[in-house]
């Protein structure tokens, strides 16, 4: 039977209802210096916080800094969010211009559990030091449809590098996994913006 004859034709319709993404970008910073700043915060405090993490350390929530690279950063990555990421992705949300966000040192056997960041509209994780190995970065599907069915994977999986950047909704669950080797730290710094 043709097509024609089951539907009208100027009736079809077909929208995809729950799109999600992944950006990645290299901000222009120098991510050495942000690195030795990361470490400089470490040893002011030393005990940090826990949350997601496993080991490793993890910062208080920062709004500010007076570190001149991180704060160059932390000036970047609000820009991005704000006048890049939208376009390139095609979504429109508006932005409250309120954000936070913390630095993450994990070392060999060092991890974040899987987690999501709640009433964050976009979340951003910017690595400014990796090891040769520096376990990956996975953000899983976040419905319960089975992959097989849609030919989709169930999570994707980025392996960072340094200087890399990376967006995407608040909302999805995400988790790192420990570095392999003990090389060098991995050195990150996630953000939230509402």
């Amino acid at each position: 039977m043709e097509n024609q004859k089951l539907i009208r034709p100027d009736s079809l319709l077909v929208d995809f209802i729950f799109p999600q993404f992944i950006l990645l970008c290299e901000p222009t910073v120098d991510s050495e210096r942000i690195s030795r700043e990361c470490l400089s915060l470490r040893e002011e405090d030393p005990e940090g916080r826990k949350l997601s993490n496993i080991g490793g350390w993890q910062s208080k929530l920062i709004t500010k800094t007076d570190l001149p690279e991180l704060k160059k950063l932390v000036s970047t990555v609000n820009e991005i969010c704000k006048n890049i990421v939208p376009g390139a992705v095609g979504i429109s949300t508006p932005l409250n211009g309120t954000y936070e966000w913390w630095v993450n040192i994990n070392e060999k056997n060092q991890f974040n559990v899987p987690h999501a960041h709640g009433a964050t509209k976009y979340i951003a994780i910017y690595y400014a030091q990796v090891p040769e190995d520096p376990g990956p970065l996975t953000v899983i599907r976040p419905d319960t449809a089975s992959p097989l069915r849609y030919q989709e994977p169930p999570s994707v999986e980025a392996i960072p590098k340094a200087n890399s950047l990376y967006f995407f909704p608040g909302h999805l669950l995400h988790y790192v996994m420990p570095p392999a080797t003990d090389e060098k730290e991995r050195i990150s710094i996630a953000f939230n913006f509402y």
